[in-house]
């Protein structure tokens, strides 16, 4: 339903009128059935103290919306409709993390109304949206180089994002700036986040992610917080991809702590290390052979033949001798497998014992 006093009527009735179930019907295609029974608009008057999605039913549109063309009001109109999704059916736990909300919503907004223009090809689409995040890029700049840098950290809490004191209540970390209320950077950090892994991963496996992202977590406050589990699968996902350079290593150790995190998570870390002859964290295995395995502590050679050595393949045709008291010597050999490295039964590797007499000692 649409709310606006009778001097408003006939603008609404040739701007609005026809735009909202275009932009509800675009938005059911790419998150499915809204969260909520019914939805109102309500067109405020100039001057007014709020703006946006006011409550889980109710829209305030300003007026500004409704003149010259109908680009600027199907944007607000898509910005807000996402909001039931992100922002009331899904929630931040944590009010600092309101890049949960603004910045799907800002991301989603553009996708939202490109397919509501029904008229529009896949190019003219596609253009418009590159000419909104320049734009978007331009704003970013301007308020990144006018602001203060703690007013721009998408996380200010950091690893204390969603704790509690002992009364229960949380603390909102710059809540009384008046400055920050000004502010966009939250929705254009967002926006630009989630822009990247569109452009990662294609626009089709995203908003699938998306839709079964809206079904998992309805009616649940979230954290952007990474838990160990999820740091497993992607670093057990990322050893079944090509070679990384040391670079990109460097950065995944600095960004994700791995050093610092429990034997699960380092233990994937060392298979990363040892698959990408990543020499800087040589280090760490030899801290995670003598800290975390069973005693007798195993040394370097043992960590290949039961954490992933195969992926190095140099030692996949290559015969490593080792010496034994007794005279013999072991060679390693490759068995060939189809196993996932988290999903292994059997040794990879098979130990080939020859004798060599006299001649070893």
């Amino acid at each position: 339903m649409i709310q606006t006093s009778w001097l408003l009527f006939e603008s609404c009735k040739k701007v609005l009128l026809h735009l909202l179930p275009q932009c509800l019907s675009a938005a059911y295609d790419l998150l499915g059935t809204h969260p909520f029974s019914r939805l109102d608009v309500l067109i405020v008057p100039l001057n007014f103290s709020s703006l946006g999605m006011a409550s889980p039913h109710i829209i305030f549109l300003s007026q500004s919306t409704l003149s010259g063309e109908s680009n600027l009001c199907g944007t607000r109109l898509c910005h807000e409709i996402s909001h039931a999704w992100f922002g009331l059916a899904i929630g931040a736990r944590d009010w600092t993390e309101e890049w949960l909300s603004e910045g799907f919503a800002t991301h989603l907004e553009d996708a939202i109304w490109s397919a509501a223009q029904k008229q529009l090809s896949v190019t003219e689409a596609k253009e418009q949206q590159e000419l909104k995040t320049l734009l978007r890029w331009h704003r970013l700049m301007d308020e990144v180089q006018n602001s203060a840098g703690e007013l721009q950290v998408l996380r200010p809490n950091k690893e204390k994002t969603g704790k509690v004191v002992e009364s229960g209540s949380s603390v909102v970390k710059h809540g009384l700036n008046a400055e920050k209320i000004f502010m966009q950077v939250h929705y254009l950090k967002g926006y630009f986040l989630l822009r990247t892994f569109t452009e990662k991963i294609g626009e089709a496996a995203y908003f699938a992610f998306l839709r079964k992202y809206v079904q998992a977590f309805h009616g649940q406050l979230i954290l952007s917080q990474l838990s160990p589990d999820q740091l497993v699968l992607l670093l057990e996902c990322l050893l079944q991809k090509g070679t990384f350079c040391s670079k990109m290593l460097e950065c995944l150790q600095k960004t994700y702590h791995l050093r610092e995190q429990d034997a699960e998570v380092r233990h994937r870390w060392c298979e990363m290390i040892i698959k990408h002859k990543y020499v800087a964290g040589y280090a760490d295995v030899d801290k995670f052979l003598k800290e975390d395995q069973v005693s007798p502590p195993l040394n370097f050679l043992h960590f290949h033949s039961v954490t992933g050595a195969h992926w190095w393949r140099e030692y996949l045709y290559r015969k490593i001798q080792i010496k034994t008291k007794c005279g013999t010597s072991t060679s390693i050999t490759y068995c060939s497998h189809n196993q996932a490295t988290y999903n292994r039964v059997l040794n990879p590797w098979s130990v080939d014992w020859q004798k060599r007499g006299r001649a070893n000692k």
